[in-house]
């Protein structure tokens, strides 16, 4: 990732070009991803009440939010699953699209 810059988020404007809870998903996998050692761009499994604490978005908000940021280009997602009794529950993943791409 030798071009790879994690302030070009900034300087290609996308906090002011997307809403604010989709720029807050956005820093808060960022968070994570350093909170874990996680290298940026990798997949990072995380469940929406993990996500809803650290970014402060409503867990009823991130799944739209997250397919958002994916329509954007700046991230790629697989919803996980609900969990039923008994059973392990798969958490979401998430992964940054990196080098961060420009806006179109």
């Amino acid at each position: 990732w030798t071009n790879f810059r994690e302030r070009d988020f900034w300087r290609f404007h996308w906090p002011k070009r997307i809403k604010s809870t989709k720029a807050m998903l956005y820093l808060s996998v960022r968070e994570i991803e350093k909170k874990r050692r996680i290298r940026a761009g990798s997949w990072v499994f995380i469940a929406y009440k993990e996500l809803s604490r650290v970014s402060g978005v409503n867990q009823c908000s991130i799944k739209k939010s997250l397919e958002g940021l994916q329509k954007e280009g700046l991230i790629e997602f697989r919803v996980g699953e609900k969990r039923t009794r008994g059973v392990k529950v798969l958490a979401t993943q998430i992964k940054r699209i990196i080098p961060i791409p420009r806006p179109s």
